[in-house]
């Protein structure tokens, strides 16, 4: 049985790919089928889109919201395709591409982790407050 509370709990996953001048591209999105969730995106995007990163949470929405907030600056709408004459191509779903580095890759997945054991810990409706 599903229940409301349920609903919540999906997983937050991040995919990737390269543009034709090999800037990278990230997505951060919530799904109950990550795999079936890229075939959907890869129909749009020129370029092989990769699954660096999945987790299953509690509150997903939420913690995918304060993720989005935290990298705001970082969001990026279109992606070049070709290099003799490039094209600016919108991204799917635009409010939830990025440019990241490595580190704040990382720094997501470091997230997760403390969300999960902290969201078990308290067993309340939580709002994630960030790592300093």
């Amino acid at each position: 049985i599903k229940t409301k509370r349920s609903f919540m709990n999906k997983y937050l996953f991040i995919m990737s790919f390269k543009d034709s001048f090999e800037f990278e591209y990230c997505k951060i999105g919530v799904s109950n089928n990550v795999k079936k969730r890229k075939q959907t995106l890869q129909k749009d995007i020129d370029f092989d889109l990769k699954i660096i990163y999945e987790k299953y949470l509690e509150n997903t929405y939420n913690f995918e919201l304060e993720i989005k907030k935290e990298y705001k600056a970082k969001n990026v709408k279109h992606y070049i395709f070709g290099k003799f004459k490039p094209t600016k191509k919108l991204l799917p779903n635009n409010t939830e591409w990025f440019h990241l580095q490595k580190e704040e890759i990382r720094q997501i997945k470091k997230k997760t982790r403390y969300f999960q054991l902290w969201n078990k810990k308290t067993k309340k409706k939580i709002k994630y407050t960030g790592m300093q």
